[in-house]
């Protein structure tokens, strides 16, 4: 294999981009260029003469420690769902996130579990579920107050209730944290990244004040991304949480070694639809394609609602069915980190990087994750993204398969409701707009019915 690049000569930048303006008749460069998201740019073409290109080296991706590509095919529950449980993890399902509400309940639910063969996170609502109820020593531990709050619009839960959870539970993986809840609301790349880092660093702020070194914290810690329509982007979405978490711990120590965390991805429902609803298969193959390339270790598909018995069970056997493909036929498992010394994503990596970076540094400027959550700061970055999602999604230069573009003529149209607007905040500095999922799907302009 390496004899091979030595028997051709490499193309110099001139000539090559001379050969690419022939093979585009005259057409301009600038069609090769393209905005994925918002402030996001990309080119189709890349040369190491122009681009400053290190072909020495290892390619993967900094702090990309796996030793395969494997990852877990996830599901989630609600309370009451032994039984249904127990039949996934005999039919391909490996982790399992399960809710604890009641000790009485939540031991109900974990009956007959081999927890120490499967991935398990549980999930807490309440301060005193979170401290009191008994939970398996291998469990991910999920009372991610930021995220309830967030989802509530008022501080239910304050940072002194998360580090009694963690000093209670001082053994488990307990520093959960949810980025998936950005994304979800319709926050891009940029933004879900760097508000997932702001995120983090109130939490490694908070541990460290007790007296807690890097290190502990760092043993703890999981971190949950959505996973969008943007295939590229959300393939160096995953390379980069790495990079970004590892610069953040630098920042405490520039000396300490940063070990990456448990990463999990949840396919966004941005872009699931009600109508011509099949489509929403081939939305979420490519989402878990990207989410998979890009490394994570644990992924849930995430399903549309539906009031349909058969649907439903239709969608979740999809939803793990689309990964044991991917994994036992097409064997996404056996290369880890397949996209390195590509320099379209190595430069789209870096990109996301340097700005979400900066991003994040403003939001610390001003306060810190949770000042900007009480005075309405990400709430307003978000809804600009939305807009911009609108707006491309009504002018065609977004395509949503069945929705906007081919419509499917067998099938009766149903109407969706424009969401209602939430109002802002008096200004209390108690309430805040509260972070909800977005659909794009709402907002069609020929097909919706405004409420």
């Amino acid at each position: 294999m390496n004899k091979l690049f030595t028997d051709f000569k490499p193309a110099d930048y001139e000539t090559w981009i001379n050969q690419i303006k022939k093979d585009l008749k005259d057409k301009p460069l600038e069609i090769l260029e393209s905005n994925p998201e918002k402030e996001i740019s990309i080119k189709a073409y890349y040369h190491p003469q122009q681009d400053n290109y290190n072909q020495t080296g290892t390619t993967l991706a900094n702090n990309y420690s796996r030793k395969s590509n494997n990852w877990s095919v996830r599901r989630e529950y609600q309370a009451g769902s032994n039984t249904q449980i127990l039949r996934d993890l005999n039919e391909g399902i490996d982790a399992i996130s399960i809710p604890a509400i009641t000790a009485d309940q939540f031991s109900k639910d974990q009956d007959g579990i081999l927890f120490e063969h499967v991935v398990s996170d549980i999930r807490f609502e309440s301060r005193t579920a979170a401290l009191e109820i008994p939970v398996q020593k291998e469990s991910y531990l999920n009372f991610d107050v930021i995220s309830l709050n967030a989802a509530l619009g008022e501080m239910k839960f304050s940072l002194a209730d998360f580090v009694e959870f963690v000093q209670k539970r001082n053994t488990a993986k307990a520093v959960w944290v949810d980025g998936f809840l950005y994304g979800e609301a319709g926050a891009g790349t940029i933004q879900e990244l760097a508000f997932t880092l702001a995120h983090l660093n109130e939490y490694v702020q908070a541990l460290k004040d007790t007296g807690m070194d890097l290190k502990s914290i760092n043993e703890k810690i999981i971190l949950q991304l959505s996973v969008n329509d943007n295939y590229f982007v959300n393939l160096a979405k995953f390379r980069v949480i790495r990079e970004l978490a590892a610069l953040l711990f630098s920042a405490y120590d520039s000396s300490y070694t940063f070990h990456t965390p448990a990463i999990f991805a949840k396919t966004s429902c941005r872009f699931n639809a009600l109508n011509d609803r099949n489509t929403n298969f081939l939305r979420q193959t490519t989402q878990a394609m990207s989410a998979i390339l890009g490394g994570c270790d644990v992924l849930t598909i995430s399903t549309l609602k539906t009031t349909q018995p058969d649907e439903a069970i239709l969608n979740q056997r999809m939803a793990k069915n689309i990964q044991l493909v991917l994994r036992e036929e097409s064997y996404f498992d056996k290369v880890v980190d397949p996209a390195a010394g590509s320099m379209y994503i190595e430069h789209l990596t870096d990109q996301l990087i340097e700005k979400a970076w900066h991003l994040f540094k403003e939001i610390e400027q001003k306060g810190g994750l949770i000042a900007c959550l009480q005075n309405n700061t990400i709430q307003s970055l978000i809804e600009e993204n939305q807009t911009y999602l609108v707006e491309k999604l009504r002018s065609g230069k977004q395509t949503f398969l069945g929705v906007n573009k081919y419509p499917s003529n067998l099938e009766k149209w149903i109407p969706i409701k424009l969401p209602e607007t939430v109002p802002a905040s008096t200004g209390t500095g108690k309430t805040f707009k509260a972070l909800s999922p977005f659909s794009l799907e709402s907002f069609h302009q020929t097909k919706t019915v405004v409420s």
